[in-house]
């Protein structure tokens, strides 16, 4: 019996629960279309929105997706411009004739007024009887991506105008030196039109580009083995045979994993800073030729003067003297006046005699040869305290048998003149001269206490205004192989270091 409360299955109850079913999975499909970020839209044949997530509603329309639902692309002016909408529309027409998938790039107005870049993935979907009945389209913003293809775009050209324009010979190889890559500046450097004409040429082998084949190697250990970029002059083969030298500097490239990538470098073509170069050292060698012998052409000259003031106008004086004493013993007691003035001139002769023995030591020290260069220096420094008037102090090592006589008189000449210039300049109530030797040289230093200089305005004053005392000073060290120093400050004196290697060979005390 049945029982007539109970519900019977029945065709209406079973389409209820089907639409039920249809709109739960509506629902799910609307979500997961809402959560995706990428803009997604599909139509239909005639080009109405059929549906759309959130994000092509509020990026692209900037409308409620309620109102975009049944709308064209012309229907919607405000979000997309006629001129556009007529595009999209025969891309739409080309995708539902063709079938099949449509993937292109274009710029796309967004509802906040600014134009991005989106890449567009369109296909059709079909109806029950496998006709197209839409369109579906997915979108993906690449805004950032272009710019940084740009960036990189622009970046890539920067670098091959650099790459291009650049006088610097630029190259790229392998581990064994094989080239991979140069520049036109490096191909013209080696005598090729183009890089490829010298890729071409060198093959697999590059030591045909070196003077010394040797060299290729070399370098190539130097450059492999280093953790650091190497520098390195050397001797490069032009393609007509001629030669040129070039600043080497290279590197090893490496990944951010540090795995080796390939060697790189560049070539600097310095064949006319070296002429240049070679051509100042021997003009500064010639100078200095002609400056060494001038100041013993002058050494020589002070000699001669000195022995005309010694021999010569010291027997004059010496005579004179004698025959004003022989005046004084012949006169009377009645002429005492004339007996006091031949006094008196005996008196000025006598300092005249004085004077010019002074002057003849300071033209040519022959006292070297009797005190040797120590017992001189110690007679200088007590001349000098005599007529300038100023305190010194000596301590000083035996080095009478390091130098020959040419060259104490040279170091004689040195603290000649840099005692002078204190005299005349430094305004000083003391100075300090101390000569130490150790086995490989001789540091001989005067210091004072006077009002120093500023160093640098002196050196960097026009030749013409500088004088010749500091130019003479560096001269004659140089003379002597030596190293030669000034170090001063204002109010703190001044200090004047000559530093003279010992060569070994002794002289005869």
């Amino acid at each position: 019996m049945t029982n007539e409360h109970s519900p019977l299955p029945t065709r209406q109850n079973e389409n209820k629960g089907n639409a039920n079913n249809f709109r739960a999975q509506n629902i799910i499909l609307e979500t997961v279309l809402d959560t995706i970020p990428n803009p997604v839209f599909f139509k239909d044949r005639e080009g109405r929105y059929q549906g759309c997530n959130l994000s092509f509603a509020d990026q692209i329309i900037g409308l409620p997706k309620e109102e975009i639902i049944g709308c064209s692309l012309f229907d919607l002016p405000q979000a997309i411009p006629g001129h556009l909408a007529a595009v999209y529309a025969q891309q739409d027409a080309a995708l539902l004739r063709d079938h099949g998938t449509q993937v292109y790039e274009s710029e796309v107005q967004c509802a906040d007024g600014i134009q991005r870049h989106f890449f567009f993935n369109k296909a059709t979907f079909m109806d029950t009887r496998g006709q197209p009945a839409g369109i579906v389209g997915v979108m993906l913003d690449i805004t950032e991506r272009k710019r940084a293809e740009e960036a990189l775009r622009k970046s890539e050209e920067h670098f091959r105008r650099f790459f291009e324009d650049v006088v610097l010979g630029i190259f790229q190889s392998t581990a064994e030196g094989a080239i991979l890559n140069v520049n036109p500046a490096f191909a013209r450097m080696f005598g090729y039109a183009t890089p490829l004409d010298l890729l071409a040429a060198v093959g697999d082998d590059a030591s045909g580009l070196y003077v010394d084949p040797m060299d290729r190697k070399r370098i190539i250990r130097l450059i492999t083995t280093s953790k650091t970029p190497i520098k390195i002059e050397t001797r490069f083969r032009r393609r007509d045979g001629t030669s040129f030298t070039g600043d080497f500097h290279a590197w090893n490239v490496k990944d951010r994993k540090g795995r080796f990538l390939y060697l790189e470098g560049f070539i600097d073509d310095i064949t006319e800073r070296k002429q240049f170069e070679e051509s100042l050292r021997e003009s500064e060698n010639r100078l200095r030729f002609l400056s060494s012998k001038l100041l013993a052409a002058q050494e020589e000259e002070r000699r001669r003067i000195s022995l005309e003031l010694h021999d010569d106008m010291g027997q004059d004086l010496a005579a004179l003297k004698l025959q004003m004493l022989a005046m004084a013993k012949r006169f009377g007691k009645n002429q005492s006046e004339l007996k006091k003035e031949c006094h008196g001139a005996l008196a000025v002769i006598d300092r005249i005699i004085g004077t010019t023995r002074h002057i003849s030591r300071a033209l040519s020290p022959t006292v070297i040869q009797d005190l040797k260069l120590c017992g001189t220096i110690q007679w200088m420094l007590r001349d000098f305290q005599k007529y300038a008037a100023i305190d010194t102090a000596l301590e000083m090592d035996d080095i009478d048998p390091l130098f020959t006589y040419d060259h104490q008189i040279i170091i004689y000449r040195i603290l000649q003149e840099a005692l002078h210039n204190i005299h005349k300049h430094a305004q000083a109530r003391s100075v300090l001269l101390t000569v130490r030797r150790n086995k490989r040289e001789v540091q001989i230093q005067i210091r004072d206490d006077g009002r120093g200089f500023d160093i640098d305005h002196a050196m960097n004053r026009h030749v013409t205004d500088r004088g010749l005392g500091l130019a003479a000073l560096e001269e004659r060290s140089h003379m002597l192989g030596g190293q030669f120093a000034i170090t001063s400050e204002k109010g703190r004196g001044t200090c004047v270091t000559l530093t003279i290697p010992i060569t070994g060979q002794e002289v005869e005390k």
